[in-house]
């Protein structure tokens, strides 16, 4: 759609903010209740802390004490044997008990000691009994299979109410690999989201050479201007999206043979649900090569290989491909970030993304366009707004929102960076990086993760028992990976195609 074009469609429907300000009035009474509990607390509770930001409310709107659906628990496999009193150390000195530089009396991550109680349907912070209970060592060795296990049951192992919503547990030996450890770092999604969590792994790292720290320039942002038009475009951009995205399938159109997820059942039944699988280190420098070589960004060269990696394990006869999927990736809110350092700051957008074509490089052109159209819509800041709107309600309210509502048809690409500078988690090197989030067991969508550090990515496949067929799928996915991005490799990028063909 050409410029002129679709800065018609958005004056046509400019008219529809007419609307806003009665949805805005129905806010009103949910806004007004909400700090009418604060006023009630703060009067007759006052060993309740803060209120949850309406963001972190609504991820603790689960059973985290019986049966948590929102926990996020990334594993390290490590080079060498852990020394358990350096880990601890490292913890308590660089993050535990880290203060503040503008005001050294305030801790830089308070909420690590706390936990939460729900009082009048909401959320609140309350100082934990056991400030420092979050770390324990797991003496038994375990193979690399006992430790997927191991990691899904942790996964949806009840947090306890006096203790913190996080715990890091080392695995002083693995068994399949000479001289290997591991260790877990589980966290509900409510103290943080997964980007904010792995920038703690910052305080974790050893430097093993001195370097020399370049300075970063902030990159040039678009003025307010542009935002505010941006908002304007909301009414036109949301319904377009819906009649585009209306118009995808999914990569598994019979459920009849598909289990039921019953969540009062004990929590290792509910973890031999999910399946998962990351991949060896790959130099993220081949992804900046092939995004350079087609003009592309590298952004796209993952999501172009990851939707044909997904539709080669999902439709080997390509006849039978699905046209186009529905893709959903975070997204800084514009909203800005709240008070907190760590918490939930992020928001999602989706674009249509044509799996059905079997040309590399026109996937590529196709996947890029896409993800820049997704960064110019509107529809993050409103799926911001709304969300923020949801976290505003009593948890009874989120509830009843969310029931029946965990069958997203949707293939979610998490690109989560971790430190840059070096590989490495308390000076042992890092072999592998796998991530499990709880909300996808009984959930129809399909996770890929993309995780970098030290120069070096990581692709994780995750999935329910009726998305990922198999125990061995999310592994042909990133094999399927790995040949769709050397076929990009060696391709001919399409201005050159176009030439040699003139």
């Amino acid at each position: 759609m050409s410029k002129i074009l679709h800065f018609f469609m958005v004056v046509l429907h400019l008219p529809l903010w007419l609307f806003a300000p009665f949805q805005l009035l129905a806010f009103v009474p949910i806004y007004l209740v909400r700090s009418a509990v604060k006023l009630l607390a703060f009067m007759f509770r006052p060993d309740l802390i803060s209120m949850l930001a309406p963001l972190d409310g609504m991820f603790a709107a689960d059973e985290m004490y019986i049966c948590p659906r929102n926990t996020v628990v990334g594993c390290m496999v490590l080079e060498g044997i852990t020394n358990s009193d350096l880990i601890w150390e490292m913890l308590r000195k660089n993050i535990l008990e880290a203060r503040c530089e503008k005001d050294p009396g305030q801790l830089m991550y308070p909420e690590l000691r706390r936990t939460i109680t729900h009082w009048l349907g909401y959320p609140f912070w309350t100082e934990s009994e056991l400030p420092y209970g979050g770390i324990r060592t797991h003496e038994k060795e375990l193979s690399l299979e006992e430790l997927h296990k191991f990691q899904a049951q942790l996964t949806f192992l009840p947090y306890r109410k006096n203790a913190p919503l996080w715990e890091l547990v080392v695995i002083k030996r693995i068994m399949d690999g000479p001289n290997t450890s591991a260790v877990l770092f589980r966290f509900h999604h409510a103290l943080a989201d997964g980007p904010a969590m792995l920038s703690l792994l910052r305080k974790m790292t050893s430097l093993q050479t001195p370097k020399i720290c370049k300075q970063v320039v902030p990159a040039p942002t678009k003025g307010t201007g542009y935002e505010a038009l941006r908002i304007l475009g909301a009414p036109y951009d949301i319904i377009n999206q819906e009649k585009v995205l209306g118009k995808n399938d999914w990569l598994i159109k019979d459920k009849q043979g598909w289990t039921q997820c019953d969540f009062n059942a004990h929590y290792s039944t509910v973890a031999a649900r999910l399946r998962f699988h990351s991949s060896e280190s790959i130099p993220f420098s081949i992804i900046r090569q092939v995004g350079g070589a087609h003009g592309m960004s590298g952004t796209a060269v993952l999501h172009s290989a990851m939707l044909g990696a997904v539709r080669k394990s999902y439709f080997p006869n390509e006849a039978k491909s699905i046209s186009r999927v529905t893709v959903q990736t975070p997204q800084l809110s514009v909203l800005g970030k709240g008070r907190r350092l760590l918490g939930n700051n992020v928001t999602f957008g989706w674009y249509s993304a044509h799996m059905g074509e079997l040309n590399v490089v026109k996937r590529l052109l196709e996947t890029h366009e896409g993800l820049l159209a997704m960064k110019r819509s509107a529809c993050p800041v409103a799926l911001a707004v709304f969300v923020r709107a949801l976290g505003s309600l009593p948890r009874p309210g989120i509830r009843k929102f969310f029931q029946g509502r965990h069958q997203d048809e949707k293939i979610f690409v998490y690109n989560i960076p971790a430190p840059g500078e070096v590989d490495n988690f308390c000076g042992y090197n890092i072999k592998h990086i796998e991530m499990t989030v709880g909300s996808y067991a009984g959930n129809a969508g399909l996770a890929i993760t993309f995780i970098t550090a030290g120069g070096n990515l990581r692709i994780g496949v995750l999935g329910d028992e009726n998305v990922l067929y198999g125990k061995d799928q999310a592994k042909e996915i990133i094999l399927n990976f790995m040949e769709e991005l050397e076929a990009l490799k060696n391709a001919i990028p399409l201005s050159k195609e176009t030439y040699c063909g003139v």
